[in-house]
């Protein structure tokens, strides 16, 4: 089946198409984007950049296109044996977005999912208290927004955000990251007036990773140091924080999904390792 064609929204660095290893680091992958997005944007704006990877890239984003910097917290639904890949995602207060074609293809539990759900909400809440703290959420309505991450793979978490902002009415909406799969990109473009991914990748394997010549987990004390007027030190944010627990209501997965969200190209290698895969496979 041949690749779609990428959407008429979408730009790219078309010198990028394809290859691996096109940034030094993050920093690098933010000034690539300034480089893109210059021509594209209105401004005077605001940049949400997804914590943890995206901050390095949107603080210089928001920097050479002379945005105001803030955060949106949006994260993954782990697989149980294997956290670097997700099968949905959702922000604090948002329902789940899904990947249903990989939820039936690792061979997912309703259990596995309300375990993953409310881990995951706990860690968006622990993360907005820890870098938002007692600061209102930012008036987006009637603004040119943008929402930057370090790269997209399936898109969910992208799309999750993306949701959240669409809600808050901005007079404009762009997606920005430095790298991109083709499918993510199908994903989201309906999302939102305006993508820029500087390297979009086309092949049936995708990391995010792999656009980077030097890779780190990015820690909370980067993305504190990173917030414009952010005194706090991670020990001081952490203050107090213990004594409130997160409470989780649980929901069946067809009450708290949103939407009917597929793959593409469909996830045909990421099933539950300890049991047979077969007839488990989207058609």
């Amino acid at each position: 089946m041949p690749w779609p064609a990428l959407p008429k929204n979408v730009i790219e660095d078309p010198r990028l198409r394809d290859r691996e290893l096109v940034f030094r680091d993050r920093e690098e992958a933010g000034r690539a984007l300034v480089k893109l997005l210059k021509p594209e944007v209105k401004g005077p704006g605001r940049v949400l950049a997804i914590p943890c990877g995206g901050v390095p890239v949107g603080k210089l984003v928001a920097e050479g296109l002379n945005f105001e910097l803030d955060l949106i917290v949006a994260r993954k639904l782990q697989l149980p044996w294997n956290p670097e890949a997700g099968f949905g995602a959702v922000t604090a207060e948002g329902p789940v977005y899904l990947n249903q074609e990989l939820f039936v293809a690792a061979g997912l539990t309703q259990e596995d999912f309300d375990r993953a759900e409310a881990k995951t909400r706990a860690e968006v809440r622990r993360r907005e208290k820890l870098f938002r703290g007692e600061r209102p959420a930012p008036e987006l309505k009637g603004r040119e927004v943008m929402v930057v991450d370090d790269g997209l793979a399936s898109g969910y978490t992208m799309l999750a955000a993306v949701k959240w902002v669409k809600e808050q009415k901005p007079e404009r909406l762009i997606v920005a990251v430095p790298t991109a799969s083709l499918g993510s990109l199908i994903r989201i473009s309906p999302e939102a007036n305006l993508v820029a991914a500087a390297n979009v990748r086309t092949g049936l394997s995708f990391a995010v990773a792999n656009a980077y010549e030097n890779w780190h987990d990015v820690k909370d004390q980067e993305v504190l140091d990173a917030r414009p007027g952010q005194e706090a030190t991670l020990t001081q944010a952490r203050h107090g924080q213990g004594a409130a627990k997160t409470q989780f209501r649980k929901k069946s997965v067809q009450a708290s999904v949103q939407g009917t969200l597929t793959t593409w190209p469909p996830w045909r290698s990421l099933a539950r390792p300890t049991r047979s895969n077969q007839g488990q496979h989207p058609g």
